[in-house]
């Protein structure tokens, strides 16, 4: 099986399968950036951004 994610031109991914797709959107996560991280917080959580509390201390 393959999957290919495209956004556009610039912007796309290639995997083999499921687990390689898992990885290669992991290793693309900027885990020093608020924003990556509260995105992937919202797709796991399947919510809207303004749902989540980000709480830090």
């Amino acid at each position: 099986m393959t999957i290919f994610l495209d956004a556009d031109d610039k912007h796309w991914i290639l995997a083999r399968d499921r687990r390689e797709l898992d990885n290669v959107l992991l290793e693309r996560i900027d885990s020093d950036d608020d924003d990556h991280l509260l995105r992937l917080a919202v797709a796991c959580l399947g919510c809207e951004d303004e749902d989540v509390m980000w709480v830090e201390g």
